[in-house]
């Protein structure tokens, strides 16, 4: 059924075929689905760009489940692309930064060490957020971002520590970096 859907042009249709495959790729035992693998991944890639935002929102959510279900594959086939395509979206600001910031941090989870290489750029997007809910008086952007941080560290480790991240967190709770933003009004 969900095969079938997801080859119409109706996003609605595609969207719960996203759905579908989403709690497929949950379930504890996903082996009766392993075949299909890159088919699911090809899917998932080719309506990433979709105009309805709840199709590129699903999509992005259920990209950790996909990295999750085969983290080898999809490191050696998926894992660049995918993180360029969730920090995009992060900038364009066309999915929000709570979804964005878990799919990372999920992503990470599910590929462990191996998304060492787009640590750096991760790291950008996580710096630019924090640094953002500090100027705005954003907590939620700033608890998601910090979310990320965490799984980042669950997944890799004290590796993490190499890529600056504690030098990013002592600034952002810097008690003078804080009183300085208050009197200044920023």
């Amino acid at each position: 059924m969900a095969r079938k859907e997801i080859q119409t042009k109706n996003s609605s249709n595609i969207h719960g075929a996203i759905l579908v495959i989403g709690e497929l790729l949950a379930q504890d035992e996903p082996s009766h689905i392993m075949g299909y693998y890159e088919d699911i991944c090809r899917i998932f890639f080719k309506h990433k760009d979709a105009r309805p935002p709840l199709l590129r929102e699903a999509i992005i959510k259920l990209m950790p489940r996909l990295a999750h279900f085969n983290p080898e594959r999809f490191s050696r086939e998926y894992l660049d692309m995918c993180v360029r395509h969730i920090i995009q979206e992060h900038k364009m600001q066309s999915v929000p930064p709570e979804i964005t910031y878990t799919a990372l941090g999920g992503v990470a989870m599910a590929v462990r060490e191996r998304i060492m290489s787009n640590i750096p750029a991760i790291i950008s997007v996580l710096d630019e957020g924090l640094t953002r809910s500090r100027r705005q008086n954003a907590p939620s952007i700033a608890t998601n971002a910090l979310r990320c941080i965490a799984m980042l560290a669950e997944a890799i480790g004290p590796l993490l520590g190499a890529f600056g991240t504690i030098s990013h967190l002592k600034k952002l709770f810097s008690p003078n970096d804080f009183y300085r933003s208050e009197r200044s009004g920023g």
